[in-house]
Formats: structure tokens, sequence, C-alpha cells
């Protein structure tokens, strides 16, 4: 009898070890995927600068491939700008990418060092709408090293600016550029050159700046393709324009510039005759 006790005992034991491994196990399974989704919901959209260090000698050329992560975000365009030291690079060529199907504002300007270019989602040979999501080549850069020291090439970016470096979402027309990160770049010479100390010269006696007379501040005045009345029409513009294409009556009636009751080509096209403005 003492042995029957034991053993039912033994059984209910068995069976709430059974029960609970089970409810941990349950607990254990449904929380692994909400991990992962807020995981996912806070991936960063990142544009860098690929390779992140380089090494080499005067006069000699170099590529630096432009790259685009839009973690979990679809985008419909995007655009850089890029600063070097124009004492210590020079820009020969940008390549654009293949992540959109169009590209425009392609620019190199080795007086300021100021290097530009903007992907849009819009295929104007088929008229179709291209988004890209995931990481691609936006586009690559050659250098030459004009002078030995080290430098950076860096993207123009502040967090929240529309008119820097954007990339744009599909259906918001938010920026959603989270991050961005530069290159330094590390150039010898094949002889050192001597540096002279400069000779000192004596500070100049200051005078008295007299205060300015106020004037009233200007009504600002737009370009006709800043949809966005930000000041500048660059990407942000055209992807406000193709998140409202074809569409009439216009959905946001900012996306109309020319007030014909559509958003289309017309309205693309007024963007890109401003664009840079």
């Amino acid at each position: 009898m003492i042995i029957m006790e034991v053993k039912k005992f033994f059984w209910y034991i068995l069976a709430l070890v059974f029960l609970v491994g089970g409810l941990a196990a349950g607990v254990i399974l449904v929380k692994q995927p909400q991990d992962i989704r807020e995981k996912a919901a806070g991936a960063d959209v990142v544009f860098s600068l690929s390779p992140a260090n380089i090494q080499t000698v005067k006069d000699s050329t170099f590529m630096l491939d432009i790259m685009l992560n839009t973690g979990n975000k679809i985008a419909n365009g995007a655009e850089v700008i890029i600063r070097f030291d124009i004492d210590a690079l020079e820009a020969l060529v940008l390549n654009p990418g293949s992540i959109f199907p169009t590209y425009v504002d392609k620019v190199i300007n080795n007086n300021t060092g100021e290097i530009r270019l903007a992907g849009m989602a819009f295929n104007f040979q088929t008229g179709d709408m291209e988004p890209f999501s995931g990481t691609g080549k936006f586009g690559d850069i050659e250098f030459r090293a004009k002078n030995a020291g080290t430098n950076s090439v860096n993207f123009v970016f502040t967090l929240g600016s529309t008119t820097d470096t954007n990339v744009v979402e599909k259906g918001t027309n938010l920026d959603v550029l989270t991050e961005v990160i530069g290159s330094q770049i590390s150039v010898s010479a094949p002889t050192a050159t001597p540096t002279s100390t400069p000779t000192a010269t004596p500070t100049p006696t200051s005078t008295p700046t007299p205060t300015p007379t106020l004037t009233p501040t200007p009504t600002p005045t737009y370009s006709p393709g800043d949809v966005n009345k930000d000041g500048l029409v660059n990407i942000v513009d055209i992807g406000i324009i193709i998140d409202n294409y074809g569409s009439s009556p216009p959905t946001d009636n900012k996306a109309d510039l020319n007030k014909d009751n559509i958003v289309n080509i017309i309205d693309i096209g007024i963007v890109i005759d401003n664009y840079g403005k």
C-alpha cells in the first residue's frame, strides 16, 4: 500500500515538471519573435564610405564607394553631400550606382571641396517606380592624393535636417537617415619637406564696430520646385511628388507645382530644372 502511494506521488511530481517546463518553453517561444520585431523596428538607415581607412602615397589615385543600408525601410530616393579637404585631395570622377534607376545632381566642385549625388525611384524610361531596400552601392568617387598628411572625407549630415544628406522613405516622404560614416585618408610623401617657421606679424589695433541699423526681415522667397518650402530644391521635394504621382485631383496640393490638377512628369521636371537652388 505504501509503495502504491509513493508511485502515485512520483507520477504527480513528474507531471508537474512537464507542465512547468512546457509553460516556460511557450514563454520563450513567444518572446523570441517579439525580440526580433523590436530589433527590426530599431534598424538604422546608414550612408557610409568604403573602405573606412585608406593608406596611400602622394599623387596616387584611390576609390571610395558610397554605400547605402536602408535597414528595414524602403527608400524612394536618396541624396548625398560629401565634403573633402581641397588642399589634400582632388576629386576626379563621380560615378552613379545602380540601386536607383535615375540619378540627378551629379556634381564635383574641387574649389569648395563638395560632391553631390542624388538618386530616385522614378524610372523616366518606363514610367515605373523602383524603390530600393537593403544594402547597395549608391555610387563611387575617384580621388587623387595631392599632399601628404591625414585627412577625412565626410558626409554633410544633421539628424532631422532635409537640406543635407537624406534618405526619403516610401509612403511617408520623411528623411529616415540615422547615421553616416566617413573615411580616414592617410597620405605619405616620398621625401619630407622642411617646414619654415612663419614670421610673426603684429596684431592690428581693433577699431570700434558701428552699431548696424536694423532693417526689416525680408519675406522669404522659394524656388518653383521647393515643394516643402525648406529653402532648397532637393530629393525630398522629388519624394513628395513621387508619392503623389498620378493623383488627380492631387492628394497633396503642394505636389501639383504647375496647378493643372494632376501630379505628373511636368511637376517632376519643374523640380529637376530647379534642383539644388
